[in-house]
């Protein structure tokens, strides 16, 4: 289920900021991609523009909701600084037997951890994640609404749902995993929320009391989805939808977990900042494995590998042999995707000194 913790990775809101600001003068100059969506010029259309980190804040203050800039880097936290270290996995308290995508070889392992950030009226598109994961995301700073939908076929035709290959860490030849995306945007006309507190007004202008009560009456009025924002397609809020949504904000220093396969997107109330990461753990085992045979075309009778998963108290996913029922599943999706001289050459590339095989 879709669950929000507080206190993970600081204890106090001044070691968080402190944190930002020193990830901010740190990292300041490297370079990333952002995506501006204007709607003077067309609904629903994204350009992307590159910068400097600190060339995208600056720029994340002049955005609103018709003019927005959004950002998502796999890079910057990954290569850029010793500071990511402490928040690229979960505490051990939250996942004692860790991650089991560790155990992947490295060309199809998730990048871990991602930057989010996004300045007023910025919004993610709606998506399910690749892999079928649990997802996590931890906000360090500012505000943003989260919407979920659950799985299903319902959802799925609602949002014109088309599959996108996890090409970004996958080297784009492998292909065992797909997400889901839509063209659809919830948040596309803001209608009731107009009347809402600026960015300006919730960062500098409010105390601490009178943010909270502001950010409250907009979680209150987001129980009425349809009416604070027009979506870009009908039906998805309503007695006409066939799928129940779940919308609420998420506060600086709350940490949230994304169940496998559920449509979730972003709306930014302010200029915001998150580290944003996945797991696999013997919770969602089952649900990746079958999220990679689904997607490899395997059929029920030859799913093999992931006996292994089962959740028990005395799993350790330090044995050698979870490295060997991993290798099993992907070498059974991999000859179910591209046949079995094929896959059995690209799982030969996977695991080669090369490629870097499980150099974590």
């Amino acid at each position: 289920r879709v669950t929000l913790l507080k206190n993970v990775f600081f204890d106090n809101s001044e070691d968080r900021e402190r944190w930002v600001e020193d990830f901010f003068e740190e990292c300041k100059g490297m370079e990333v991609a952002y995506q501006v969506r204007d709607d003077s010029k067309e609904a629903g259309v994204v350009e992307t523009y590159e910068s400097t980190l600190g060339g995208f804040v600056e720029r994340s203050y002049d955005s609103c909701h018709d003019s927005s800039v959004f950002l998502l880097d796999e890079d910057v936290l990954c290569e850029g600084t010793e500071l990511a270290k402490p928040l690229s996995t979960l505490p051990a308290s939250l996942w004692p037997e860790g991650d089991l995508f560790d155990h992947f070889p490295k060309a199809i392992r998730p990048k871990k951890p991602c930057l989010v950030m996004g300045g007023e009226g910025a919004r993610s598109s709606l998506h399910v994640d690749p892999y079928s994961w649990t997802g996590w995301n931890y906000l360090l700073e500012g505000s943003k609404i989260w919407t979920f939908f659950p799985p299903g076929p319902c959802a799925e035709a609602l949002f014109n749902a088309t599959r996108i290959q996890s090409s970004s860490w996958d080297l784009g030849k492998f292909n065992i995993s797909a997400g889901w995306q839509s063209p659809v945007d919830i948040y596309e006309q803001k209608k009731g929320s107009k009347t809402w507190p600026s960015a300006m007004d919730l960062g500098m202008e409010m105390s601490e009391e009178e943010r909270e009560v502001a950010l409250s009456r907009i979680e209150e009025a987001c129980k009425r989805m349809g009416d604070e924002f027009k979506p870009s397609a009908p039906g998805v809020f309503g007695p006409a939808s066939n799928t129940q949504s779940i919308t609420f904000v998420q506060r600086a220093g709350e940490l949230l977990l994304i169940p496998p396969r559920w449509w979730h997107q972003t709306y930014y109330i302010e200029p915001s900042v998150a580290v944003a990461g996945q797991y696999l753990n013997t919770n969602c085992a089952e649900e990746v494995a079958n999220h990679i045979f689904d997607w490899c075309g395997v059929d029920e009778a030859n799913r093999v590998g992931i006996s292994g998963f089962e959740r028990n108290g005395d799993f350790d996913s330090s044995t050698p042999e979870v490295d060997e029922r991993i290798r099993d599943l992907l070498r059974t999706a991999l000859v179910g995707q591209h046949g079995e001289k094929a896959g059995l050459e690209l799982l030969e590339v996977l695991y080669s000194p090369q490629i870097g095989a499980n150099d974590a």
